[in-house]
């Protein structure tokens, strides 16, 4: 079997406008890959199976690589049988990509033998087909994007930030999260302030980020779900000098001024939650 990583990633800041006529809210926010993988293994089989690693993980229709493998082979009428073994590292529900990123990942796999045959325009078609932050992870560097995340701007390299990932697991319907966010007046626009988010990355390594960007969904998911908050006080009292929900999933990040400093956040929390990991962004 082949084997194949497939990265998570963060949303730094996440701007969320009025739902529009097509069920979507326009968003605008970066995405930057993490340090936190999944495996995907991969052979040639007489028949399509997909296992994984992690009880709890659905391996039948639900799962987006299956999604993706029938999406790629559409109008084929004997695509060729595949075994998947997913070795899951990524937690569901963290917001952190883990299934879109698998999906992008074997898209990316099943297209190398034609190279000829399909476009990087096609493959950001299925992808988004399968839904809305899988085609970022047809890209390599960070983006900026808008839309319904769909719409991407790869931006200059960012420095490699030392991160703290922690949740408690608890399991947050995003349609519930987005449906809370209908129900309250929505808040003065602002414009999302890319070239100086860049600039302080580079200049302080994050230092400012609490007065240029928000998670427009961490309000409503704090008030609703308590233990979401105490997440985002442990890492900001552990020494993290920006910390925020990651998309609408249950895992917070902090960004701390050192390495150092992150691991010894890490010591201090790393018994005190369910999910804690150190990981960089790159």
């Amino acid at each position: 079997m082949r084997s194949y990583l497939s990265s998570g990633k963060i949303n730094l800041g996440l701007s969320v406008g009025p739902l529009r006529e097509d069920g979507f809210h326009p968003l605008q926010t970066i995405f930057i890959r993490i340090s936190l993988f999944d495996r995907l293994l991969i052979a040639k089989s007489d028949q399509l199976k997909l296992t994984c690693s992690q009880p709890g993980v659905p391996v039948d229709g639900e799962n987006l690589l299956l999604k993706a493998y029938h999406a790629y082979y559409k109008n084929q009428s004997d695509p060729p049988p595949l075994r998947i073994h997913l070795e899951k590292k990524i937690p569901m529900g963290a917001g952190l990509g883990g299934g879109s990123s698998n999906a992008a990942e074997l898209l990316k796999v099943l297209s190398v033998d034609q190279l000829d045959e399909i476009t990087i325009e096609h493959l950001r078609e299925i992808a988004l087909s399968l839904g809305s932050d899988v085609p970022f992870f047809l890209e390599s560097e960070p983006c900026y994007a808008e839309g319904r995340g769909e719409v991407l701007s790869p931006i200059p390299p960012l420095p490699s930030l030392p991160l703290l990932l922690a949740g408690t697991q608890t399991h947050l319907s995003t349609a519930e999260v987005y449906s809370r966010f209908d129900t309250i007046p929505a808040s003065e626009h602002k414009d999302f302030p890319l070239q100086e988010i860049q600039q302080d990355l580079h200049s302080t390594g994050g230092k400012n980020l609490s007065e240029l960007v928000r998670n427009d969904l961490q309000p409503i998911v704090e008030s609703n779900w308590p233990e979401m908050l105490v997440v985002r006080e442990k890492l900001e009292n552990s020494g993290a000098h920006y910390v925020s929900m990651s998309g609408s999933g249950f895992a917070y990040y902090g960004i701390y001024p050192s390495v150092r400093l992150r691991d010894h956040a890490l010591q201090s929390l790393r018994n005190t939650l369910p999910f804690v990991q150190p990981v960089e962004t790159f």
